[in-house]
């Protein structure tokens, strides 16, 4: 067995150079094409909800109702298909706006689907739904699509910023990354990588 010229380096940094460039290559790639894939990425969430009591009017007493909305975006770059909103118990009095094609699909056990055959990109619906307080508690579940689920996400309320508190967040952003961006360059070229 040889052994080792003393005069060689143990590590390469021509080749170590060459590695690391493409596993960044490889990375970066992986990046973009997750950023511009065109893909569908529909979200949910409920919106306002309330509970109102009716005062005693002619003809009817006092009563209360409830109220809530189910809030369904396409967030993606490709058209949704076959949006299916399943609800457990679908109350009589619900609305969708805007205004859009839907048709109601019952299901096993008395459920029913809410079926969207097409949700556009960045296209927003609400279904507002109107029922006793002695409803059910389980109204709708699970929202899917044709090429799978929709996320449910947690809405809270924020305070909003001025514009110039945004763009001041974005240069201190721009520059902290210019900042690592030139230390790690500074670093591979003092171990020679570069």
């Amino acid at each position: 067995m040889d052994s080792p010229d003393s005069s060689t380096p143990f590590l390469n940094f021509q080749n170590t150079k060459e590695v690391v460039l493409v596993v960044l290559g490889a990375f970066i790639y992986a990046a973009f094409n997750r950023w511009f894939e065109k893909k569908t990425k529909v979200i949910a969430y409920i919106g306002q909800t309330g509970t109102f009591k009716l005062k005693e009017r002619e003809n009817s007493p006092e009563a209360e109702i409830s109220t809530h909305q189910l809030v369904i975006r396409n967030e993606g770059k490709k058209l949704a298909k076959n949006v299916n909103v399943i609800h457990v118990n679908l109350p009589d009095d619900f609305t969708v706006f805007p205004a859009i094609e839907w048709n109601i699909k019952e299901l096993n056990y008395g459920a029913k689907a809410l079926i969207f055959p097409n949700l556009a990109q960045s296209q927003q619906i609400t279904i507002a739904y109107l029922y006793p307080p002695n409803f059910p508690y389980t109204i709708h579940g699970e929202i899917s699509h044709d090429e799978g689920m929709a996320k449910i996400i947690k809405v809270l309320p924020m305070r909003q910023f001025s514009w110039w508190v945004y763009t001041l967040c974005y240069m201190l952003m721009i520059s902290g990354l210019a900042f690592w961006t030139y230390l790690l360059f500074f670093l591979f070229t003092y171990l020679q990588i570069l």
